[in-house]
């Protein structure tokens, strides 16, 4: 029997619009959540260089452009593209549930 995943953040998936990036609050950390050609996905939020809010850069691809230096972060797997080896976010699962979006917990 599978056992269940913890739920870090569930939206509804109304909040995030086709294009765009949300910053959801989670303590410690926050998270930036995408929705790009109908899939969603979930990263960490702060820029592994800056710290800058990721919600606040722009989206190029699958990829989010951090708004202080443009740093290119992977949002399937949260690596920054660019410059290369620089490090990764935690990037998270999601699940859509009728009409919600579940960030859930790694396994």
């Amino acid at each position: 029997m599978e056992r269940a995943r913890r739920v870090l953040a569930r939206l509804h998936l109304d909040d995030v619009p086709e294009g765009t990036l949300r910053r959801v609050p989670h303590p410690p950390w926050d998270l930036t959540v995408a929705r790009i050609g109908g899939e969603f996905y979930a990263i960490e939020d702060a820029c592994p260089h800056s710290g800058q809010s990721l919600a606040r850069g722009h989206i190029v691809g699958t990829q989010v452009i951090c708004p202080a230096h443009d740093w290119h972060v992977c949002l399937r797997t949260g690596r920054v593209l660019t410059p290369a080896g620089c490090g990764a976010n935690a990037a998270y699962e999601v699940a859509v549930e009728d009409d919600a979006l579940l960030v859930l917990a790694p396994p």
